[in-house]
């Protein structure tokens, strides 16, 4: 058997995508260049995509992939991302990542960031002083930060600086629209009485799935149309060069597992060894 195939081989109490498959969505979202992912698109990997987030912050060179796996650390709200995000914006030498990565710090960690992120309020380059103060406006509410962001805020020349920052939406105290939590917070949250997630009807898998299709020649972005038919399940395939596969019942295994926020279907096909996982929004 290939090696593709014993990774990707579904245990029958998974509820969540494998590594690879994490990344292979994120490869997949990037290749397409979006400027920016779904808005659920973090939520939907779950907690399991930070520890491949990690590793591939240390792997990838590429700089499409680099800013996509910063992005996604933003979403995480874990000690250990603000030390990793802290460590690359000392270390980085391009302003691009610099803001970037500051951005994503100031999402992760909220008013726990702002000791670092302060000085970067005088920084010579109004980009990354837009994102500064952007950030601790959306994501910052200690007394500490507001007072000093309005202290920026008096004292900063250019008027259209101000005029982005101003843009910024701010949060309530307390809220992290789209944050993971982190792995062990979300165990606790499916612990807990009347958790229990419902499952899916076999017949409500009928209809479009957006995911990624995985083979050994590569990955790529992909949607799934399921239809019911007498003899089980047909799955239409298509991609973004408009190229199509058609399967029948007798040539796939078809399975679904489910999330506390998205269902996932994975669909296996041992003859060509390939695999296509898709999701939806849990109800």
């Amino acid at each position: 058997m290939m090696i593709l195939s014993l990774i990707l081989q579904l245990c029958p109490s998974a509820h969540a995508m494998t590594p690879e498959e994490i990344r292979a969505a994120i490869h997949a979202q990037a290749s397409d260049r979006h400027p920016a992912p779904p808005a659920d698109f973090w939520n939907n990997l779950g907690p399991e995509a930070l520890p491949v987030l990690k590793s591939m912050l240390r792997e990838e060179n590429g700089n499409v992939v680099r800013t996509w796996i910063i992005d996604g650390l933003g979403h995480f709200h874990d000690p250990e991302v603000g030390r990793i995000l802290e460590s690359k914006i000392k270390e980085s030498k391009n302003e691009v990542f610099t803001k970037k990565l500051l951005g994503s710090l100031i999402e992760s960690q909220g008013n726990e960031a702002f000791d670092f992120v302060e000085p970067y309020l005088s920084s010579p380059d109004p980009h990354i002083r837009i994102e500064v103060a952007r950030g601790i406006r959306t994501h910052m509410s200690s007394e500490r930060a507001t007072e000093r962001l309005n202290r920026y805020l008096a004292n900063e020349k250019d008027e259209w600086i101000r005029n982005r920052v101003a843009k910024a939406g701010s949060k309530a105290p307390g809220t992290a629209s789209g944050r993971v939590v982190g792995i062990e917070a979300s165990k606790e949250a499916s612990a807990l009485p009347g958790k229990d997630l419902e499952p899916l009807p076999e017949e409500k898998w009928a209809g479009e799935w957006k995911g990624v299709y995985l083979s050994p020649s590569g990955s790529g972005s992909a949607k799934g149309f399921l239809k019911k038919e007498k003899d089980g399940w047909k799955v239409e395939l298509s991609f973004s060069k408009k190229r199509r596969i058609e399967l029948k019942a007798t040539e796939m295994d078809l399975q679904h597992f489910q999330t506390e926020h998205a269902h996932w279907i994975r669909i296996t096909v041992k003859k060509t060894d390939t695999v296509f996982t898709g999701s939806r929004k849990a109800n």
